[in-house]
């Protein structure tokens, strides 16, 4: 099943810059082939559910290997049966509105 997801890490307990951890699990998304759009309080991916799902439990990995004593991610996804969509489509069905 094909998801599109936006996620938030947010590492506990390792001060306040968290730019480092970010850049970590970005990694982790690229080098697992995902398609995604880093934004300014998350990150979208899109791919097959599974797939999506074990990069976030690889950042999980990661970012305790890294030292990170607690994590507290926020996860919003959407699916849908009736026909193939991207993030591309969404965004553009938007702004096709916005004229």
């Amino acid at each position: 099943m094909k998801v599109i997801l936006n996620f938030t890490v947010v590492p506990i307990g390792v001060g306040t810059s968290l730019s480092k951890y970010v850049a970590a699990c970005e990694k982790v998304i690229t080098e697992m082939g995902l398609k995604h759009h880093l934004h300014a309080n998350g990150t979208n991916v899109e791919g097959e559910w599974d797939e999506v799902f074990a990069a976030i439990k690889k950042c999980h990995q990661v970012l305790h290997e890294m030292g990170v004593p607690r994590i507290h991610t926020s996860i919003e996804l959407g699916t849908r049966t009736d026909r193939p969509q991207t993030m591309e489509d969404k965004v553009k069905s938007v702004q096709e509105k916005l004229g």
